[in-house]
């Protein structure tokens, strides 16, 4: 199986989305999707990712891979509030 047709196979078992990890993964040079983009079967969503034009666009998926970090971390507004007055204060008294 070369590089295409293993790109467009697991874009069918995988919602139409695909990105470069899993191309750097899989030993794929990132140039086959530059190819399909020109060829009008792949769009560029962001960086490092892509759908085709059957693809299923979840911008939840799309928001998590570009956010992607080693951790979890949530804030909300209370939180950071909170945590600067403590920074100050601790900056005031020292």
């Amino acid at each position: 199986m070369n590089h295409k047709e293993k790109i467009l196979n697991y874009l069918k078992e995988n919602n139409g989305v695909i990105t470069t990890q899993y191309c750097k993964e899989e030993g794929i040079p990132r140039v086959y999707l530059t190819r399909l983009v020109e060829e009008n079967i792949l769009s560029r969503v962001d960086r490092g990712i892509y759908i085709s034009k059957q693809g299923d666009y979840d911008e939840y998926y799309f928001f998590q891979h570009k956010f992607k970090s080693k951790g979890t971390v949530l804030f909300d507004s209370n939180s950071i509030n909170y945590q600067s007055k403590n920074i100050i204060k601790a900056d005031e008294s020292g």
